[in-house]
């Protein structure tokens, strides 16, 4: 069981919402803001890690991206 993405760095809702959809659809368990394998998972620690880190910095990517579109928009 994972209670990763409740730390302070990984706070967003966004992120929560991306976080839970990504391990849903790979058939975990998602109760709140708790992740849980399946019995037979591949996953582990460092795995679970990694992936969340990725997603972190998609939805990072993808805020930065936004905001500087909005500020090119204003320039102009």
């Amino acid at each position: 069981m994972f209670d990763l993405y409740r730390t302070p760095v990984f706070s967003g809702a966004a992120l929560r919402v991306a976080v839970k959809k990504h391990f849903s659809e790979l058939k975990w368990f998602t109760t709140g803001s708790l992740l849980e394998a399946p019995p037979k998972s591949h996953f582990n620690d460092e795995r679970v890690v990694k992936t969340i880190v990725d997603l972190h910095h998609l939805e990072q990517q993808r805020l930065y991206n936004y905001v500087m579109g909005k500020s090119k928009w204003f320039r102009r």
